[in-house]
């Protein structure tokens, strides 16, 4: 189930966790789930210690995650423990990609068992004092990709479920770049100051230039800047040549193609004999795509060859 939260323009971070808090209780109560799952003393212990990471960084989101808690009526300590762990227990096989044609665009075909998550949101923001988005998540508050009002867009996918330091998830990182940075060198400088949670690829695009961001180790990452027409990464680390055979595959495909616009970026997304749309028992689940130079949004939510892909709108 994928639903559409729009925050009022000019919201403090407080109230944006006020609104999301009773959302996220409705829908919730709806389902017959609990909106937050009990936490065990060493899960609130190590989220404590991410509070200290996020208060240097980005203090803005502890005021979110309070507003919260205050809501939904859930202990702050439990809320905070949910949302920063959030994504670092389920295994994702996504596809991230890189286009260039006319216009520079980024998109993601996310994937992820079903039963793990209910329901999956698309967020339009406009915080007070930071930049405007659009992004995707099905970890809270968090998100998995999205666009800014700058023209900086940004996907994710997942290396490994270990955790490998005591930081930031890359669903709070990708939200964090969005409202704090302007342009892929931006986000670049903040990736690397950072401590990081997981092992995670990134690919970055502001229209200008695109990068790679791999992420290695806590305070570990490898960057590759992106001079391709086309680029594709998956759950993996090192180069193409050393992706699995799927990525491999799809990397050749889109080489053979002359010409992106928004109309054959779709058909890619939806295309079935490379297993770009995935029918397994990790199956796509929503697929997005993004324009930086036009900062526009597209959202199909569920398998993109059975939904149609929706203009986002910032309004």
């Amino acid at each position: 189930m994928s639903f559409i939260v729009r925050y009022p323009k000019n919201s403090s971070h407080w109230e944006m966790g006020l609104l999301f808090g009773r959302e996220n209780l409705e829908l919730s109560e709806k389902l017959g789930i609990e909106p937050f799952k009990e936490a065990s003393d060493d899960a609130l212990y190590l989220a404590s210690r991410i509070e200290k990471v996020l208060l240097k960084f980005y203090p803005e989101i502890l005021e979110e995650i309070r507003g919260i808690a205050h809501s939904s009526g859930y202990p702050y300590e439990v809320v905070l423990s949910n949302i920063v762990f959030c994504g670092s227990m389920q295994h994702y096989r996504c596809l991230a990609f890189l286009f260039r044609g006319s216009e520079s665009y980024l998109a993601l075909n996310y994937e992820l068992d079903e039963k793990y998550k209910v329901f999956r949101f698309t967020h339009v923001r406009h915080p007070r004092g930071a930049n405007a988005s659009i992004g995707n998540g099905d970890c809270y508050i968090g998100l998995s990709d999205g666009i800014n009002e700058k023209g900086l867009a940004i996907t994710g996918t997942s290396i490994s479920r270990s955790i490998v330091g005591i930081g930031i998830s890359p669903q709070l990182l990708i939200r964090m770049i969005l409202e704090k940075c302007s342009s892929a060198e931006e986000a670049l400088r903040l990736m690397k100051e950072v401590t990081h949670l997981l092992r995670w690829n990134y690919l970055l695009c502001d229209g200008r230039k695109a990068f790679r961001v791999e992420v290695c180790g806590a305070r570990d990452v490898a960057i590759r800047e992106i001079k391709d027409d086309s680029y594709v990464v998956g759950n993996h680390t090192g180069e193409i040549e050393e992706a699995p055979e799927r990525v491999r595959r799809v990397y050749e495909y889109l080489r053979g193609l002359k010409s992106f616009n928004i109309d054959v970026i779709k058909d890619i997304l939806r295309n079935h004999e490379y297993n770009v749309c995935n029918h397994s028992s990790f199956p796509t689940i929503w697929s997005s795509i993004y324009c930086p130079d036009s900062c526009r949004a597209w959202v199909a939510p569920g398998r993109p060859c059975e939904n149609e892909y929706v203009d986002i709108s910032w309004q």
